[in-house]
């Protein structure tokens, strides 16, 4: 076992502008973070716990109105006394000699001082799950997949005359994949994503809609010198 805890001080110069056109002024604050790494069945089986809090001023945040004269740029404000805190969790290891598995899960929840949500553009919950098995009669051959999932996601866009609430609902995507070592240096590897071509949004806090990826396939070889 053991333990760890960091802290970072932050200043990060932001993009964003506000209604007058002025670009914000950068972040300050304080990174806190403290966890526990755990070893199992000689390095067979690792986890790990963390959990943070994250202290922020001048965070951009939109305002819901646009800059004049800017070709539609949504203007931002500065939230101070911003507070992100939450815990994450990973398991990786080996089940057997030949199945391997990662497991992971965050979840955080992100407020202003006046306990508004802070960037509810970005999932609060996600949830990662990876496997893969070598077939023990062709060992060659690796097959896997795995799950990511998030929650709901929203955001509050300027449109003519107000706001439009831009909302994607969780969702899942699954991927899978088979590889084949052909030599020792010689591997091919076939990937398929978005299994059941999930239809979401990436872009809920613009005007404009951008799709993620369909379900898709591709094939690559790897040589190692």
């Amino acid at each position: 076992w053991s333990t760890y805890a960091s802290y970072t001080s932050v200043f990060k110069p932001q993009t964003e502008r506000d209604e007058q056109g002025n670009y914000l002024t950068p972040i300050t604050g304080n990174n806190y973070e403290a966890g526990v790494k755990s070893d199992w069945m000689n390095s067979r089986l690792t986890t790990s716990l963390a959990i943070f809090r994250i202290e922020q001023d001048n965070l951009a945040q939109s305002t819901g109105m646009v800059i004049p004269d800017s070709n539609g740029e949504t203007a931002y404000r500065e939230a101070d006394g911003t507070v992100s805190k939450g815990v994450e969790f990973e398991i990786n290891g080996a089940l057997t000699d030949d199945w391997q598995m990662t497991f992971g899960a965050t979840r955080y929840i992100a407020e202003d001082s006046d306990g508004k949500a802070v960037n509810p553009n970005l999932p609060r919950t996600s949830v990662k799950l990876f496997t893969s098995y070598r077939i023990p009669t062709l060992r060659e051959l690796t097959v896997g997949g795995g799950v990511n999932w998030q929650d709901h996601v929203w955001a509050d866009v300027p449109v003519p005359g107000g706001t439009f609430r831009s909302e994607q609902g969780s969702y899942a995507l699954v991927d899978l994949f088979a590889r084949y070592q052909v030599t020792k240096a010689l591997s091919v590897q076939a990937n398929l994503d978005n299994l059941f071509d999930k239809t979401y949004d990436t872009n809920i806090d613009s005007r404009s809609i951008v799709y993620g990826a369909p379900r898709n396939f591709s094939v690559s070889a790897n040589y190692a010198f």
